[in-house]
């Protein structure tokens, strides 16, 4: 027998940054871009609905119109960084694949279970399967695990389309962590390093959305063997700049990415985003003194319930809105599809992500401390 299956195995790992793992800038970064993509659902309803104000409609074609896919690869971006950091912080892939579950599935079940009866009475993916339950049921477990989006599938939430990219991340992140030595069997080790660098290649190949995953996890790497900031990321405006930068030049995306046409302007935009996702890492410059501020940073703790609820408040908010005057209706519509949004959100963080949770998986006491 080899040595290689018989010895534990070593993996070099970076060094964790001291500093503390809530980063403020980052936090609030999350809470933008989950705004920017309520913004964009907001303005894209509006327009479509013919309930937008005129001024709405020129922004929306000069500016509005990506919006939500920046948003979207800042998250990947965000993603990126914070699963690297919980892989090498993770005792287990096991410990590592509980944390997951235990992070995203109370409030997506919840919301599953509200949107897929839902989704078979109104316009949806799943209406032409109406009549179909062996299908219906197929379908309901392949978005239970986050099949449609990556791969093709009616989807019961149109948002979730990104909960599939995040969670092939999870598993590729985690097949490279088993090659790289976190298995003591060899052969183990050998097979997980092919397929999770074969799965990797392939997803940046087909689908680019995930070189913004790589931004976020080369951001890490740097940040863990640099401790301090360089100065050129010391420059006050520099996060401000390439921020607004890589927005102008990020083409509109669907769920599979951007075209080839666009390959030149998505790639500009990746060391643009390496640079301005690095100056918050470090937390350097005017860009990261504005998501710091506390308005932020509750967007930041109740983004994801703010992902996934706003489509629950906007949808039916329309319906109501298109009743109204059209002097008043508009105007309406983005004040309380914001609002309510977010207040919906803040309820559904409080009663699903934190008190669910909590109850669904309590957190085991501490063992006691010898006496001596």
């Amino acid at each position: 027998m080899s040595a290689m299956a018989t010895e534990p195995a070593t993996v070099v790992k970076p060094e964790t940054p001291k500093k503390s793992s809530r980063n403020a800038s980052i936090e609030g970064l999350r809470g933008f871009a989950a705004l920017l993509v309520v913004i964009s659902h907001v303005n894209g309803i509006a327009v479509d609905r013919g309930f937008a104000p005129g001024w709405q409609k020129w922004v929306d074609t000069v500016l509005l119109n990506h919006l939500g896919t920046f948003g979207v690869c800042a998250f990947f971006c965000i993603s990126g960084f914070l699963i690297l950091q919980s892989l090498l912080k993770s005792k287990s892939l096991g410990e590592f694949a509980i944390n997951r579950v235990k992070r995203i599935y109370p409030l997506f079940i919840a919301m599953q279970l509200v949107a897929f009866p839902i989704a078979l009475v109104l316009e949806s993916d799943l209406m032409p399967y109406k009549k179909q339950p062996t299908a219906l049921i197929g379908h309901f477990f392949s978005n239970l695990f986050f099949i449609p989006g990556v791969f093709e599938g009616p989807l019961a939430q149109k948002n979730a389309w990104t909960l599939s990219y995040e969670a092939v991340f999870y598993v590729t992140s985690a097949l490279i962590f088993l090659g790289l030595g976190l298995s003591k069997n060899g052969a183990v080790r050998v097979l997980a390093t092919v397929v999770g660098i074969a799965a990797a290649v392939a997803l940046l190949v087909l689908r680019p959305y995930f070189w913004f995953f790589a931004v976020g996890t080369l951001t890490y790497w740097m940040f863990s063997l640099v401790k301090t900031a360089p100065s050129w990321l010391k420059i006050a405006p520099l996060g401000l700049v390439t921020m607004i930068a890589a927005y102008l030049l990020l083409p509109a995306a669907g769920r599979t990415g951007f075209t080839v046409s666009d390959a030149p302007l998505w790639v500009a935009c990746l060391p643009l985003s390496f640079i301005f996702f690095a100056t918050l890492v470090y937390e350097e410059g005017w860009l990261s003194s504005f998501l710091q501020q506390g308005w932020l940073q509750h967007l930041g703790a109740i983004s994801y319930s703010l992902y996934l609820v706003h489509p629950f408040v906007l949808h039916p908010l329309r319906m109501v809105i298109g009743k109204l005057p059209s002097s008043v209706g508009p105007y309406a519509f983005i004040v309380l599809g914001l609002g309510l949004s977010i207040w919906v959100a803040g309820l559904t963080f409080k009663w699903i992500e934190v008190e669910l949770t909590r109850k669904l998986f309590p957190r085991k006491p501490a063992a006691p401390t010898p006496s001596t």
